[in-house]
């Protein structure tokens, strides 16, 4: 009877052997293309963080990988458009500060070196130098308002710097759930 069930068993132990051997070769396979997919959705986000990081940094250089991503139709190319009218707002906005900056210094000297040649002309006179003398009170006055609004466009510009950062921890904290995810 023993001959008999060995007989009629090894073809079940064979198709179980080569059911396990099947198994174990579509869990290896499905475990890369898992792998591969996953590495093919954070891919982008990687780039996006980085872009993130550099604009954080007011580093606007063009990226050869964005271009790319924008032309995607999926979330990750809404992102990356969005990213870069971010990116072109905060450039056109340093560049309108840098040129206020340059013109209100320029104003600045300006005025300083008016102040100056009135004084020196009108020296002698003291109801001159007292209207110069309010004048310059006044130009002091608009001095430190010019010098308040350009403390409050830095500290503007600051903010935004946090909100990048703010847009680069997101972006990590997500790569770093896709990541846990495999």
């Amino acid at each position: 009877v023993t001959g008999d069930y060995d007989l009629i068993m090894a073809p079940v132990n064979k198709l179980i052997s080569a059911m396990s051997l099947l198994l174990i070769i579509i869990i290896i396979a499905s475990a890369v293309l898992f792998f591969i997919l996953i590495r093919t959705m954070l891919s982008p986000l990687a780039t996006i963080t980085d872009i993130i990081v550099h604009t954080a940094h007011l580093d606007f250089r063009k990226t050869g990988n964005a271009d790319a991503l924008m032309k995607r139709k999926d979330e990750i190319g809404d992102v990356t458009r969005s990213v870069s009218l971010m990116r072109n707002s905060l450039r056109d906005m340093v560049v309108n500060i840098t040129d206020t900056e340059s013109r209100i210094n320029d104003n600045v000297d300006g005025l300083t070196s008016t102040a100056n040649n009135v004084n020196t002309m009108c020296y002698d006179n003291s109801a001159t130098t007292q209207e110069i003398a309010a004048s310059m009170e006044e130009t002091s006055a608009a001095t430190d308002e010019i010098n308040q609004n350009v403390i409050t466009i830095k500290d503007e510009a600051a903010s935004i710097d946090s909100m990048a950062q703010y847009g680069a921890n997101l972006s990590q904290d997500i790569m770093s759930r896709a990541q846990q995810l495999q």
